[in-house]
């Protein structure tokens, strides 16, 4: 059966019937491994099945495995677990499927708090969670982000959490994206191992206090986790970060004053590379851009403030990588290298609600 197929008959169906509830939490889990990350699939739901241990607490998990054969829908609660395959689905990084099964979530499992995690590789700015055999490679953020606002106006409760477990996802541009729909961000501007281990502990923990809101569970999630397994983690207000256009163009204006009289001799070492992306600590940017000009700093002193006070929950290091904190300040950007890579992203919210595109121009004529 085809995807189309298979989505018409599900949407035919119409909703299933909901569970018993509300849950104080449902944590779903979109785990597009159909790639070499495919065998981890059960070591993490057995980590998970650990922790639910509370009838106030549900995970679900979505997963694609390597090769043909379907997705499978899990749900994890402290009664145990139920497992449905669904052969008909073969497309972990269709938008539409996406969004039809955090349909079925928020239909089948009511809640007062959900989240939702995004596990598998990063890839280029448009594309997160590679799929090896469905009719799309890649995920976009650009159309994810109205999924879940979606899901955030039409779910019982709201989306408290938001953590997309992938490789440098913790870029502005991305985060400025997801944070119109859910109230707390977690990510990374580095390189994340995998399986990852705090799903048992956090878990746990969530089913001791299931009353925390999703900052709690971010922060629980991070400090979880072994030190081999992340660089940097960065827990986020996704609410704060809708003032960020306003507050980016306060500390560009001066920058972009200087028109092809400023003064570039290279931007900082690449938190991230991804193929010919090439992403840079924001805030280590901004300072290369000011020192090197001569700029007064009050702007930057400025936006570093609100940055830090309004925004950053948590910026978490890895012990094993010594003086990493001195090279991130929570979020990326990405330095275009040629035009047409800026091109590619120009309707992104963030290119067109503040002057970032302007900068990333004039540092191309640089």
């Amino acid at each position: 059966m085809s995807l189309l197929a298979g989505l018409l008959a599900l949407a035919l169906a119409g909703p299933p019937a909901a569970a018993t509830g509300p849950y104080a939490w449902v944590v779903s889990y979109w785990m597009a491994y159909d790639n070499d990350l495919s065998s981890l699939s059960e070591p993490i739901v057995e980590m998970l099945q650990q922790g639910v241990q509370d009838p106030s607490i549900a995970v679900t998990v979505h997963i694609d495995r390597r090769g043909p054969g379907g997705m499978e829908r899990v749900v994890i609660t402290h009664e145990g677990t139920t497992r449905t395959p669904l052969p008909e689905l073969e497309a972990s990084a269709a938008v539409d499927l996406l969004a039809r099964e955090l349909d079925h979530v928020r239909w089948t499992l009511p809640a007062e708090r959900y989240g939702v995690v995004f596990l598998d590789h990063g890839g280029r700015l448009s594309e997160m969670s590679a799929d090896e055999h469905g009719p799309s490679a890649w995920l976009d953020p650009r159309e994810v982000a109205p999924v879940l606002e979606r899901f955030d106006e039409q779910a019982s409760g709201e989306l408290e959490l938001l953590f997309v477990q992938q490789c440098g996802k913790a870029s502005l541009e991305t985060l400025h994206l997801f944070g119109r729909g859910a109230r707390t961000l977690v990510a990374s501007e580095a390189i994340i191992g995998a399986p990852n281990f705090y799903y048992p502990t956090a878990f746990q923990e969530l089913s001791r206090q299931p009353d925390q809101d999703g900052e709690a569970l971010g922060r629980a999630m991070v400090a979880a986790d072994r030190p081999d397994m992340f660089a940097t983690y960065t827990v986020l207000d996704g609410q704060a970060l809708q003032a960020l256009p306003e507050r980016l163009d306060r500390v560009l204006a001066p920058v972009l004053a200087l028109g092809d009289t400023l003064r570039w001799s290279g931007e900082p070492a690449p938190v991230f590379t991804f193929h010919e992306e090439r992403y840079h600590d924001l805030v280590g940017l901004l300072t290369a851009l000011y020192f090197q000009n001569g700029l007064d700093l009050k702007p930057l002193w400025a936006f570093q403030r609100w940055w830090e006070r309004d925004v950053l929950s948590l910026l978490e290091a890895s012990p094993r990588v010594p003086g990493i904190l001195e090279q991130h300040s929570g979020a990326s950007v990405l330095v275009p290298t040629t035009p047409g890579m800026l091109e590619r992203y120009a309707d992104l919210p963030l290119y067109q609600q503040s002057r970032l595109d302007e900068l990333m121009a004039l540092l191309l004529r640089r």
